[in-house]
């Protein structure tokens, strides 16, 4: 099952021409290299490369970019560099100081949403 992306985050993350997420743009975004995607995704840079929009690539990207647009909306700024930067680099003490990144990329998208919503509605 495919999170739920907004609609200005999936036209910002999509392949120009395509009707699919852009390994390369995320990729860009969160300043890693095409061997860290792979891993990340759990797939060989070959396949990044020639099947972008192969289901298991577009389904972790998906779950990556439920949870980027609520870091973005939650910053006073709305700077895209800047919620790049948190999602990525600041480790979170409810979650074992881990990154909302590393939360996601171990499988929990809705409780890095979860909190994400809690300190925007001002609960933690």
């Amino acid at each position: 099952m495919r999170a739920q992306i907004s609609p200005a985050a999936f036209a910002y993350f999509q392949e120009p021409g395509r009707a699919y997420l852009s390994p390369a743009k995320f990729a860009e975004t969160f300043s890693l290299d095409m061997s860290s995607l792979a891993r990340l995704m759990t797939v060989n840079v070959g396949c990044i490369r020639h099947l972008p929009e192969a289901p298991e690539i577009q389904n972790k990207l998906s779950e990556f970019l439920a949870v980027y647009p609520a870091i973005l909306e939650s910053l006073p700024n709305q700077n895209v560099v800047d919620a790049a930067f948190h999602f990525r680099n600041t480790p979170h003490r409810e979650f074992g100081y881990r990154t909302l990144f590393e939360v996601v990329e171990a499988g929990n998208a809705e409780g890095a949403l979860g909190f994400i919503h809690s300190i925007s509605s001002g609960f933690v």
